[in-house]
């Protein structure tokens, strides 16, 4: 029991290390991966999902995913969530991006 409760206080001091001072204030934006309707790679960086509900997101890569445009991705999670800071591969090359922040498009500002 004491050697649990050491391996907590070791993993949640360690966490609080590596989380950014920033991180509490702003938590990262997230999206059911179930309700995306459709995701359209507008170039090497940029990644625009339309919601179920109408609603779209898009993300800036935090750098050029060259071969994203022709060959598609797939998230490297586990989880039903995509989030801000997430990486994606791109299939044939396995070339990893990693997503910038979500953020919620107005109506009129999306193709």
């Amino acid at each position: 029991m004491k050697t649990f409760a050491t391996l907590a206080v070791l993993l949640a001091t360690g966490a609080a290390l590596t989380t950014p001072a920033g991180a509490a204030l702003n938590p990262p934006t997230c999206i059911n991966a179930r309700l995306i309707d459709k995701s359209n790679v507008l170039d090497t960086r940029t990644i625009r999902f339309t919601m179920k509900d109408h609603k779209v997101y898009q993300t800036r890569l935090k750098g050029n995913c060259m071969s994203l445009k022709f060959f598609g991705y797939v998230f490297v999670t586990p989880m039903d969530e995509v989030c801000d800071g997430q990486s994606i591969r791109v299939l044939k090359t396995d070339q990893v991006c990693v997503m910038g922040p979500l953020e919620l498009q107005e109506r009129g500002q999306h193709i």
